[in-house]
């Protein structure tokens, strides 16, 4: 039978036929993919790929921000402050972060000795002063990065 001389046998394929081989339907139900929204084999597997590549990248940012567990300038003060109670050096509240780690840098640098406790403080000390310089090189980079903003929004608008 013809539609306006157009033969219609055999170029009909319902849409809800699928062509993915039922692995491929099965991985793509494991990622949270309706199968049916895939038209071919080969669009369900770069999309499997993808999902899969993307999950990997996430798993490896995960691992590495686990291991970062400094989460601000309040964290790194607090843990100064822990130090320096358990090194017995005197800080006031109001006292800032550089000013205690000043502080317990010449408390460790005064000892005569170095016991097995003035190791493990001289160990957390250094713990502290490199998170403390990340997070001030990190406002660094964000002030830096907004003055730029500034200086291209004020070129935009002609200021």
């Amino acid at each position: 039978m013809s539609i306006n001389g157009i033969p219609s046998s055999g170029w009909f394929l319902p849409l809800n036929q699928s062509n993915l081989s039922e692995e491929t339907k099965k991985k793509l139900r494991e990622l949270g993919i309706d199968p049916s929204t895939v038209s071919s084999e080969a669009q369900a597997k770069a999309l499997i790929a993808s999902i899969l590549q993307k999950l990997a990248v996430q798993q490896t940012v995960n691992n590495t921000s686990s291991k970062n567990v400094c989460t601000g300038e309040l964290e790194v003060l607090n843990r100064a402050k822990d130090l320096a109670i358990k090194m017995g050096v005197s800080i006031s509240n109001s006292t800032g972060t550089k000013e205690i780690i000043d502080k317990l840098t010449a408390a460790l640098n005064s000892q005569t000795q170095k016991t097995k406790d003035g190791k493990e403080f001289e160990n957390e000390l250094n713990s502290i002063k490199n998170d403390y310089e990340s997070l001030t090189k990190n406002q660094s980079t964000i002030f830096t990065a907004m003055n730029i903003t500034a200086s291209l929004n004020k070129l935009k608008l002609g200021l």
